[in-house]
């Protein structure tokens, strides 16, 4: 992950539970950058309501000292910019977009 000031923050994590299309689980634990070695979970659950997708995020098994304000912020970010992915027309093959 790249903030927008600061240095990249990297991790790491495993796999504990994969349900396709349902559910993802797996571990989170910062390797840089974040001064937090504990190990949290995060869940990711997916609920088809018809034309749209409910997506549900668990981060769970936090540090007890470590700030949550982050992690929600972080969270929130991620899915605003998934939202708009998933909202833009789909490509047309062979068509190349590009920008700077």
């Amino acid at each position: 992950m790249q903030p927008p000031e600061g240095q990249p923050l990297e991790l790491r994590g495993t796999y504990r539970e994969i349900v396709r299309p349902r559910r993802l689980v797996y571990t989170w634990q910062w390797t840089s950058g974040v001064p937090d070695p504990h190990e949290s979970v995060v869940t990711v659950e997916f609920e088809d309501l018809g034309s749209t997708t409910r997506v549900t995020v668990v981060h769970a098994e936090l540090n007890d000292e470590s700030p949550i304000d982050p992690y929600e912020y972080g969270w929130r970010s991620g899915l605003d910019k998934l939202a708009i992915y998933v909202a833009a027309p789909p490509y047309k093959e062979g068509e190349l977009h590009a920008s700077r």
